[in-house]
């Protein structure tokens, strides 16, 4: 998914009031995430007149108020250092680890500021992480681009069971599977011997393309939804979770980007405004994180 502003010269109307304009293309897959109607302006937004606008537009949908259920929001606008900040409540910053850097952002062609992972590089969570602790349903949110796919799953972000040491079983975590599908999988249940997953019928990320991704897993109804650019996606795989709510106890580890104890599976991409929620979002509230904007929420 790209964005960029596009001039649209409107007609010169005779008369007051409202007006209703209708925006046709040939281009598939086309969209409008934002519209600026003026009758000066012959251009697009500067950078910060679109940041003023983005700021008006958080404090008429009341985004700016906190959400109490948001447990973990990584924007990844840091921009220097080595910590990762966490602007959720629980304020569980991350640390880049084995190379991992800030990659700017920009208006046109639109990419939110985010972390460059290449090689072994991942953020680190820390470990004893109370984010999906007793919880009947949880929400984990991305916006990706990836530089290159693998066969062998790329990570995007992973919290894992508790355990006595480190380890890669997840509580719950998203995926790209076989070189472009969007897998989301968990387990209620520490013990069970797999975690329950679902998987797009098609392969949805493509090198160079941001997409935003969303997993809503429902433990207490067994249901794992996937979303890609706010829209729900046809998928396969069996849920059957073994607890109607995940364990009362801490995940030992988790990671941004690679396997839960960083050991493994790195994606090779740049990652932005990753979110968890301890509940199930509703798919308004999906296609609300899926529009891009051009400062992190």
């Amino acid at each position: 998914m790209r964005f960029g502003w596009v001039p649209i010269p409107l007609p010169k109307f005779t008369t007051g009031g409202v007006k209703k304009v209708r925006l046709v293309t040939t281009e598939k897959s086309f969209c409008v995430a934002q519209a600026l109607v003026s009758a000066t302006r012959p251009g697009s937004p500067t950078m910060a007149e679109s940041k003023e606008l983005e700021r008006a537009r958080m404090e008429l949908r009341g985004s700016a108020r906190p959400d109490p259920s948001l447990i973990g929001h990584w924007r990844f606008s840091d921009g220097s250092g080595e910590v990762a900040v966490d602007s959720s409540p629980l304020g569980l910053d991350g640390k880049l680890m084995n190379g991992a850097a800030w990659a700017p952002g920009s208006v046109s062609p639109w990419s939110p500021p985010a972390v460059k992972l290449e090689g072994k590089a991942y953020v680190s969570l820390g470990t004893q992480l109370s984010l999906v602790q007793n919880v009947p349903a949880c929400t984990m949110a991305a916006w990706v681009c990836v530089d290159k796919l693998a066969e062998t799953p790329d990570v995007i972000v992973a919290i894992s069971k508790h355990h006595t040491a480190p380890t890669i079983d997840s509580r719950v975590t998203l995926q790209i599977s076989n070189a472009g599908y969007f897998v989301a999988a968990g387990r209620s249940v520490d013990s069970a011997p797999q975690s329950q997953s679902m998987k797009t019928v098609e392969k949805v990320f493509k090198p160079g393309t941001w997409v935003h991704v969303a997993g809503v897993l429902d433990y207490a109804a067994d249901s794992i939804t996937l979303y890609v650019n706010g829209v729900a996606q046809p998928a396969t795989g069996t849920v059957k979770f073994g607890g109607k709510a995940t364990p009362n106890t801490t995940s030992t580890c988790g990671a941004i980007g690679a396997d839960d104890d960083g050991s493994r599976n790195y994606l090779h991409g740049r990652l932005a405004d990753v979110r968890i929620y301890n509940r199930a979002l509703t798919k308004e509230e999906v296609a609300e994180l899926a529009v891009p904007t051009v400062t992190p929420r």
